[in-house]
């Protein structure tokens, strides 16, 4: 197998690990704790920044670190996966009111995503990368990240040599989480952590495996499947009080795929 170095970039840190690049399945299994007969996961390199500054230059610092283990042919980098915390990326659920989704995003994806973060978020979309896939019959699954940080990890993979696999919202971990539970319904509460501040939390909430709702805000740190908020947002998706829990706080302690619940 490969190696393939993962970086995960959020609000203050940059966490940076090497590890065999085995696949999403298998990724999937280590986060809903089951055994993959694998070596333990390595403990990441944390590099931390001021809010303030540009992450890529603690990216670039944290690549250094990582890279500099990946010596002689049994250890090349493969390619370069990053992830981004909500300072630089989104997650939305957008009705479009068409029975089968697939032909809104193909024919007028981009322009439904592009006016949804305008009217919704009051951002610029020219300043975003958007992606948009079909959710549900009449769903659509958006994703952004920031373009000028996309451009910028661009020109650091470039500069080691190693290509850009991957740059997405870490956040849609926490939904396919969610759908991957098995049950019924299920629900994820992605929690990131920011200084001084309550974490930014996004829920997702899933019925039969498809994503149904989804909400972004401030809460408290949440250990307990029963907090009263988590209710709540369980209550205004029409989900059971009983529906599964998944808390999932990032950036992780551990390797990609392993989770702080």
């Amino acid at each position: 197998m490969s190696t393939a170095l993962h970086l995960d970039i959020g609000a203050s840190t940059v966490h940076s690990w090497l590890r065999q690049d085995d696949g999403y399945s298998r990724r999937l299994l280590r986060l809903l704790g089951r055994k993959t007969n694998e070596a333990p996961a390595p403990q990441p390199h944390v590099a931390a920044y001021h809010p303030e500054r540009n992450p890529v230059d603690a990216a670039e610092a944290a690549c250094d670190e990582a890279l500099s283990l990946a010596q002689g042919p049994s250890t090349a980098v493969s390619g370069l996966h990053v992830q981004l915390g909500f300072r630089f990326s989104r997650v939305g659920l957008i009705e479009t009111g068409q029975i089968d989704s697939r032909h809104r995003v193909r024919d007028a994806g981009e322009a439904i995503g592009g006016a949804w973060l305008k009217a919704v978020l009051g951002m610029d979309p020219q300043g975003w990368l958007l992606r948009c896939e079909p959710c549900g019959p009449t769903g659509m699954l958006l994703s952004c990240v920031k373009a000028d940080i996309v451009e910028r990890l661009r020109t650091l993979a470039a500069k080691h040599r190693v290509p850009l696999k991957s740059c997405r919202p870490a956040a849609l971990e926490g939904m396919r989480l969610s759908a991957a539970h098995g049950a019924v319904e299920a629900v994820t509460l992605w929690q990131e952590e920011e200084p001084e501040a309550h974490p930014v939390s996004q829920f997702f909430g899933t019925r039969q495996g498809q994503l149904v709702s989804t909400w972004r805000g401030r809460l408290p740190r949440c250990d307990d499947p029963l907090h009263p908020a988590l209710l709540r947002l369980k209550t205004g998706a029409g989900i059971s009080s009983n529906a599964g829990v998944n808390i999932v706080r990032w950036p992780r302690s551990a390797a990609p795929g392993a989770v702080d619940t």
